[in-house]
Formats: C-alpha cells, sequence, structure tokens
C-alpha cells in the first residue's frame, strides 16, 4: 500500500506541474522571471530570442510547453512575428507578452495577432504569477477532454481512494470499482 501512495503522489506531482518558456532578451529580466515563476512551482524554459523560441517550441512533441510568457522587441524574430508564426501554424498556448511598449495600439495590436494578455513594463512580479495562473486555469477549462485530462488530484476518505480527473471525480474502492461523485475538490493528504 505503501508503494501506491508514493506511486501516485509522484505520479500528480508530474502531472500538475506546469510548462512555462520564458522569451526574453534581457538577461536581468529574463532570469528574474524565471526565478520568480521557479518559485511558484513551475518548471520554466528560457530563451533570449524568438528564433530559439520557435525552434523549441516546434520540435517539442512530448511535452508542449503549458504558456509562453514573451516581449516583444527581440532581436532577429520579434515577438510579433513569434507570436503570429505560432498562431499560424495553429499553435494554440496561451501567450503572455511583457513589453514595455505601453500605448494602447501595442496593447491592441498585440492581442489582435494571438497574445492571450499583454503585461506593460516594468510590472510587478505577484501580478505576473497571478496573470500566468489566470492563463493556465482558462487554457485547461477550455481544454477539458476525458482522454487527456490536464490535471488530477487524489484524496482517501474512508478507505477508498478518490481520483478527481478533468473536474469529474470518481471513487476507486480496493474492489476497483468506481463511481461518479460530486464536483467537489479533492486532494491527496
Amino acid at each position: 500500500m505503501r508503494s501506491r501512495l508514493m506511486d501516485v503522489t509522484t505520479l500528480s506531482a508530474a502531472v500538475s506541474t506546469r510548462r512555462l518558456l520564458v522569451v526574453e532578451d534581457d538577461d536581468s529580466i529574463r532570469e528574474t522571471v524565471g526565478e520568480a515563476l521557479r518559485a511558484e512551482g513551475f518548471e520554466v524554459q528560457t530563451c533570449a530570442d524568438g528564433a530559439s523560441a520557435l525552434n523549441l517550441i516546434t520540435a517539442e512533441t512530448s511535452d508542449p510547453v503549458d504558456l509562453i510568457v514573451l516581449d516583444l522587441m527581440l532581436p532577429g524574430l520579434g515577438g510579433l512575428d513569434l507570436c503570429r508564426e505560432l498562431r499560424r501554424i495553429n499553435n494554440t498556448t496561451p501567450i503572455l507578452v511583457i513589453s514595455a511598449r505601453d500605448s494602447e495600439t501595442d496593447r491592441v495590436l498585440g492581442l489582435e495577432v494571438g497574445a492571450d494578455d499583454y503585461l506593460v513594463k516594468p510590472f510587478g512580479l505577484r501580478e505576473l504569477v497571478a496573470r500566468c495562473r489566470a492563463l493556465l486555469r482558462r487554457s485547461s477549462q477550455s481544454e477539458t477532454s476525458p482522454s487527456q485530462p490536464h490535471s488530477f488530484s487524489c484524496s482517501k476518505k474512508s478507505g477508498d481512494w478518490i481520483l478527481s480527473a478533468t473536474r469529474k471525480p470518481w471513487m476507486f474502492t480496493s474492489a476497483g470499482c468506481g463511481k461518479r461523485l460530486s464536483r467537489s475538490p479533492h486532494r491527496l493528504s
């Protein structure tokens, strides 16, 4: 029984970790944003230019990025062009633009080419984290598919395990039978 608990805990941690890609050419900002997001439990990769980011995103097959934090003013392939290209190839990964360009025209253009949110520099790290979480939450809600759940949680209640996958909790008894439960959240304790 102990080994099963360890397996479920390990699997739960692996499934719930969200992969973020920070694309920013300023080393200081890239490192600060990456560290802040890692401190919040995200797995973070970084790129200093748009071409590297595009190569990373399009080459991935088994572990896709869950969210892209994207600067607009990048060397070579700029942020707007990267955003356009990702949407052109039907990549639906949420994109949070971070940019010093603060005019209404710049913000609207960023959103029109495919960004999901736009945050003007300088920004607070708490707001950045909150916006990332909101985008991931909306992304998870819009992609609910029973065959590919984005997350799950487990708990043990009265000797039975409760598994909640894609907001559909099920109870599994030691006999392996399952039944649908209420929509209330359950956690492994």
